[in-house]
């Protein structure tokens, strides 16, 4: 069980840090409406990433209990590292970020959650993503059932959280301390390091196949 939740704790948290738009939001929305403001933001965050990672698990647990499933970890493998390498790919192709200003709002910061979790439900490639991860990790080693389901996706959304409330609390207390040009400097780190990341999450998903072979 300890696997279990570890697993699931860095498969969100590293699928929150990959999420460079959301953290320049976050530290926006920071910046401007205060600490309130960015826990607004973050929680529609989350609880989006939430709904895209618990679809994933369930679609992955039903895989699991397939008969073939065994025959079939060429084909999961083989297409979860197609889903990596074009994310490291957009990542390393990605603009970077030149302002840290919030974009103007209707309703000042009063729509924050609800439009911050219309935009984070609206990104279906996010669950694509989730899917991937459930491959890399080999969730497929651990018996299927609804308590092995709820503890990954719990321990995932978790570990998402941890990312959002992280950043959230560093624009708090440095935001407007910082020069923005430093601020950005160090969040345009993150498109190259995710880049790097998922390339290395790449390797190590086709990595069985190999040995297998």
């Amino acid at each position: 069980m300890p696997i279990v939740l570890l697993k699931g704790f860095v498969l969100g948290f590293i699928f929150a840090v990959t999420m460079v738009p959301g953290t320049v939001w976050c530290v926006q929305v920071t910046r401007r409406f205060g600490l309130a403001g960015g826990l607004r933001a973050a929680l529609g965050i989350i609880l989006g990433q939430a709904v895209w990672i618990a679809a994933a698990v369930a679609l992955m647990s039903v895989l699991w209990m397939l008969p073939l499933q065994d025959k079939l970890a060429l084909v999961f493998r083989s297409l979860a590292g197609a889903v990596f390498l074009y994310m490291s790919y957009v990542h390393f192709r990605t603009r970077k970020a030149d302002s840290l200003t919030c974009p103007v709002l209707p309703e000042g910061g009063k729509r924050l959650f609800r439009g911050t979790l219309a935009v984070s439900l609206g990104m279906p490639m996010r669950f694509f993503g989730y899917l991937a991860f459930c491959v890399a990790a080999g969730f497929n080693t651990h018996s299927p059932g609804l308590h092995m389901w709820l503890l990954i996706v719990a321990s995932a959304v978790v570990g998402t959280a941890a990312w959002w409330l992280y950043m959230v609390g560093l624009a708090t207390v440095f935001g407007n301390k910082v020069p923005e040009r430093i601020s950005l400097h160090s969040i345009n780190k993150l498109n190259p390091l995710s880049g790097v990341i998922l390339l290395l999450i790449f390797a190590m998903t086709l990595m069985p196949l190999a040995v297998r072979h």
